[in-house]
């Protein structure tokens, strides 16, 4: 991820970086959905991450999560767990896992694209009109190797080209987008003022509606925004109770960002009482977020 108050893409030494252990918010009531950069689910130090009591804590937290730059298939046996690597690099690497007792209600989608995974969760179970589109983006720092190797003639789709095709072909649900993006959007955001997806258009605009502790608005967070207009949805980070002030999402040794997201139809975004970027721990540079 970028993460620097200045541009650039960094390394991932980040264990000079003195982190809290597992906050006891872990231990309270389960939430709905997580989201989360894990940064590798295997670790120098920690090994296999997924089978650490800390890591295991925080996936029981939740009924639903999104993990991103997994790096290898995970597995929990409470979970029906839908995975995305990719076949050329061992980077990258998306999961959704929805747990066992919800699995009736569930359907995998296409996305199209190895870094986006998607589910449609049934209205049977929501309790909503709709059913409820969830979709899980790793989007790689555009000035990576990995993104150079794959487009170097530049004419490949990005990954918020595929993504917003993906959602285009998407009607009468509600809509989840949680991920890493490596994009930057400082306090800008697309407030949408009305519920009906059929009639939003490119000529939205967004404004200044959302607190961030990240000032900075980079190329792909302008694109983003963009992406968010045209699709009515809008962010949670930094406007809902449990952030308003906007958290950093991402730490490093030589800065801080928000690059970790969720945003929402309008309808759904009613139905959320809570958004919170929790405290970084040692398992990720990247904090886990949760609804």
């Amino acid at each position: 991820a970028v993460v620097s108050t200045q541009s650039g893409h960094y390394g991932r030494d980040y264990n000079m970086i003195d982190r809290k252990t597992i906050p006891q918010q872990y231990s309270r009531k389960p939430t709905n959905i997580i989201s989360w950069n894990i940064n590798d689910a295997c670790d120098r130090t920690l090994g296999d991450k997924t089978l650490t009591p800390d890591f295991a804590e925080i996936i029981k937290s939740c009924q639903i999560f999104c993990l991103q730059e997994t790096k290898k298939e995970v597995q929990f046996s409470e979970f029906r767990c839908f995975n995305q690597i990719r076949k050329s690099s061992r980077s990258g690497g998306v999961c959704i896992g929805i747990h066992r007792s919800l699995e009736k209600y569930i359907k995998q989608l296409k996305t199209g694209d190895e870094d986006i995974a998607a589910i449609n969760l049934s209205r049977k179970y929501s309790g909503m009109d709709k059913d409820l589109l969830i979709i899980n983006v790793y989007d790689y720092p555009e000035n990576s190797s990995y993104k150079k190797r794959i487009n170097e003639d530049g004419t490949k789709p990005s990954t918020l080209d595929n993504l917003l095709d993906f959602l285009g072909s998407q009607r009468d649900c509600e809509v989840l987008l949680a991920g890493d993006l490596n994009a930057r959007t400082g306090n800008l955001n697309f407030v949408c003022q009305n519920e009906d997806w059929e009639d939003h258009t490119e000529s939205n605009t967004c404004s200044e509606s959302r607190s961030s502790k990240d000032i900075i608005v980079n190329e792909r967070g302008k694109r983003l925004l963009d992406l968010i207009s045209c699709s009515n949805l809008s962010f949670l980070n930094g406007c809902m109770i449990g952030d308003v002030i906007g958290d950093f999402t991402c730490l490093r040794y030589n800065g801080s960002s928000v690059v970790d997201y969720i945003a929402t139809s309008p309808h759904l975004r009613k139905q959320i009482r809570k958004f919170t970027v929790m405290p970084f721990t040692n398992l990720s540079d990247h904090s886990v977020v949760t609804l």
